[in-house]
């Protein structure tokens, strides 16, 4: 079934009101410290300087349900008007979730209250209702639902779950193959659409899929200039990643991959984090004249570049061609890339 988007789906003004409710609700409750609404089941503790709050309501759309967080902060608002939300499940799952900001109140001490939503179908939501744990990854910090709260969604009425469907394993890589297959070709739009169609079904899959599914879905959106939705589902892999222990080569690849995009955000200390990580794991794995290895210096290079330090990059780049002149010998439209990078860098050297 294709999807609806959630700039349609979400029916802003159905949401502001219930999530005006929430709001209000929360910030009576702070008013009044004996106050407690049943209907709000806490996802921090009372006091926090940030206090979050859960409410699910069923729609009238048939198998959906409207998923709340009220939250109240004592520093400030927290929450952009739309965003995602990785949805950890049982550790080695994610599920990533469109969040829209329907409510945010300033009071005159500062504090904030907010309210924010996303729709789940039934069938997602079985996901949780089956998990062990959940932790929610805000952009505000990552929160593990407690007990309570596990059992509070537990008790959401979703009806009975439809015969499992046997599908084969083969057909999810097959899946990441066809995105990658089409950013080859160019046709990152098409890479984009389904990527989105198919990304929710990677949420019941292994970790292995998952993270390939996750690291595919971040080149296609830095293929389709979203970057902080690329950074995103990086993030995300490599959070699969150490769920699952995997330090191979491909997770290399993600972090460097990260590397590359934290640049181009100009967050030069995150991006020269995430290439600690990639050089690291690629030194380990393939050792330090792998043509691999040679690349991520090279991406460390451009990193020192943005930074504004020629010297520290030009540095790296005669490491990483030190490398690549070998691990490309013979190569001379694959080495071409690099080397221009190398003129660049030189070129922007300080004069003496």
């Amino acid at each position: 079934m294709i999807r609806s988007s959630y700039a349609r789906a979400l029916r802003i003004a159905a949401i502001a009101v219930i999530c005006t409710s929430i709001a209000g609700q929360m910030a009576g409750a702070e008013q009044k410290a004996d106050a407690q609404d049943p209907s709000l089941i806490p996802l921090s503790a009372p006091g926090a300087p940030l206090e979050l709050m859960l409410r699910i309501e069923p729609l009238q759309r048939e198998e959906q349900l409207m998923f709340f967080v009220g939250s109240l902060s004592k520093d400030g608002c927290k929450y952009a008007e739309g965003f995602e939300v990785p949805v950890q499940i049982n550790e080695t799952s994610f599920q990533l979730k469109r969040m829209l900001r329907a409510n945010q109140r300033r009071e005159p001490d500062g504090s904030c209250s907010e309210a924010i939503a996303t729709i789940y179908w039934f069938n997602d939501f079985r996901l949780l209702k089956n998990a062990d744990s959940l932790v929610l990854h805000f952009p505000t910090g990552a929160v593990s639902l407690s007990k309570d709260a596990l059992a509070y969604i537990k008790s959401i009425d979703t009806g009975s779950a439809p015969p499992a469907e046997r599908v084969d394993p083969d057909r999810y890589i097959a899946a990441v193959n066809l995105l990658n297959d089409l950013i080859r070709k160019g046709r990152t739009k098409e890479a984009l659409d389904g990527a989105e169609l198919v990304a929710h079904l990677f949420a019941s899959r292994p970790a292995p899929e998952g993270l390939a599914f996750f690291a595919t879905y971040g080149m296609v959106r830095r293929k389709n200039d979203d970057l902080v939705g690329a950074a995103l589902c990086y993030e995300t892999a490599i959070m699969l990643a150490s769920a699952s222990r995997d330090t191979t080569e491909n997770v290399g690849v993600v972090y460097d991959n990260l590397a590359t995009v934290r640049r181009l955000q100009q967050r030069f200390d995150d991006a020269t984090a995430a290439s600690d990580r990639a050089l690291a794991i690629f030194e380990q794995r393939l050792g330090a004249r792998h043509g691999t290895y040679g690349g991520a210096l090279s991406n460390r290079a451009l990193i020192h570049l943005g930074a504004g330090n020629a010297p520290l990059a030009l540095e790296y780049s005669e490491r990483a061609l030190s490398v690549l002149r070998e691990a490309l010998s013979g190569d001379k439209a694959a080495l071409e890339p690099f080397l221009a990078d190398n003129r660049l860098i030189s070129a922007k050297l300080p004069r003496q």
